[in-house]
This record gives C-alpha cells, structure tokens and sequence, in this order.
C-alpha cells in the first residue's frame, strides 16, 4: 500500500523550483514526450551503428544494427498505438456524443462534405489506412 502511494506521489507532475532546470522534452507533455524519447533514442543508435559500420569489430556492428532496428520498431509500434488509440476516441465520439463530435470535426471538413456521417466514416477510414500501414511494415520488419 505505501508503495503504491509513493508511485503516485512520484507520478504526479509539479512544477519546477525557481533555478531548476526544465527537460524541454518533458515540458512537451504526452504522447509528445514519449514520441520525441522514440526518436532521440533512435537517432543515437543510428549515430552509433554508423561508427560501428566504420570502426567497429563485427559483434559491435550487429550489436549496433540490431539496437538500431529496435529503437526503429519502438517507434513504430507507438505509431501503430496511437493510431488504434485515435479511432477508438473517435468510435467513442460518434457513439456517446455526435453533438461534441460535429463541433470538433466542423472547422476542418464542414466545407468539404455533406454530412457528418460522412466526415466521420472518412476520418476512420484514414485511421484504418493509417493503421494498416504501420502494421504491414511492422510485419514485413519481423520477417
């Protein structure tokens, strides 16, 4: 029971004292965060498999490729979830409240399209590209 309090209290965000310094990344809150994590991540292991490829034994060059295809799938992955995320927010929408959902949708397709059930269905449709896409390539990576 304590500890589940002290992750709480640990997970709570508070602002930061006067001097302190601010992580930029953090400050951008989720799931930006986390997404700029991603491609730091990735962008230090591409750095490093390219000083492998050029200085490193064949084991560190491996090591290196396959750190590298990880960080590449992480973000990946994070696509393919906040994707899934998206249409289920949007199934929700147009399920509890089509009111909220028109104002929501109205300044970017009103003039576009006749109907709501219409933006919506294309809305889910781009998700569902979307979605499908980052699946495929997570596959064709596992292959």
């Amino acid at each position: 029971m304590v500890r589940l309090a002290q992750d709480a209290t640990h997970s709570v965000r508070s602002l930061p004292e006067p001097g302190e310094p601010v992580d930029r990344i953090e400050a951008l809150g989720e799931p930006f965060s986390t997404y700029a994590k991603l491609l730091l991540a990735f962008d230090d292991a591409n750095r490093d498999h390219h000083v492998a490829l050029i200085n490193g034994t064949a084991s560190q060059r491996a090591e290196a490729e396959l750190r590298r295809d990880k960080c590449q799938a992480d973000i990946v992955s994070f696509q393919h979830h906040r994707a899934n995320a998206l249409l289920m927010d949007l199934r929700f929408a147009k399920m509890w409240s089509p009111a909220a959902l028109e104002l929501y949708l109205y300044p970017a397709f009103r003039d576009q399209l006749d109907s709501q059930e219409l933006r919506i269905k294309e809305l889910e449709d781009a998700l569902l590209q979307l979605a499908s896409h980052v699946g495929a390539i997570t596959k064709t990576r596992s292959s």
